[in-house]
């Protein structure tokens, strides 16, 4: 078992969690809003003006989402490390 020094280190299990599901909806948005509306253009044939500005909207969403959560993570450790 961990000593109690090394359980101390990182993030915990909820902010673990929560990072996960925050990188779970990252990826929801990259496919949703990132990738289908390219897709559907290349199936339907009519790419226009604001397909690509959505795409990247929604990959723009998804990366920013993620980097919250990769935030949440840093933010516990530097807490820890710190103190």
């Amino acid at each position: 078992m961990f000593s109690i020094r090394d359980q101390k280190r990182g993030p915990s299990e909820r902010q673990k969690l929560r990072a996960g599901y925050l990188n779970g909806i990252a990826i929801g948005l990259a496919i949703v809003g990132g990738f289908a509306p390219l897709v559907n253009a290349g199936v339907t044939g009519s790419l226009g003006l604001f397909v690509p500005l959505i795409s990247l909207a929604g990959l723009g969403m998804s990366y920013y989402v993620h980097h919250l959560a990769y935030g949440l993570l840093k933010e516990r450790d530097d807490e820890r490390r710190h103190a």
